[in-house]
């Protein structure tokens, strides 16, 4: 693979997993805080598995842009 790819791949899943973990303890805090939302503390975990994804690709096509600009120049 090539470097600057996996370097890529590598700071997107490091950003997604970071996102997805800041996601999940917020979460957390939130609705165990404020019990009057209504909603189970168990309804942090799937809002930090939808972010995973979603952080990942977003990342990923930002960083190989980023990369495809710099190689332009």
């Amino acid at each position: 693979m090539d470097p600057p790819l996996l370097r890529c791949l590598l700071r997107s899943l490091l950003h997604a997993s970071l996102a997805a973990l800041a996601v999940y303890a917020g979460a957390w805090a939130l609705f165990s805080t404020h019990e009057e939302m209504g909603v189970s503390t168990r309804a942090a975990f799937p809002l930090a598995v939808w972010t995973f994804p979603i952080v990942c690709l977003i990342s990923l096509v930002s960083q190989l842009a980023r990369e495809a600009g710099a190689r332009r120049r």
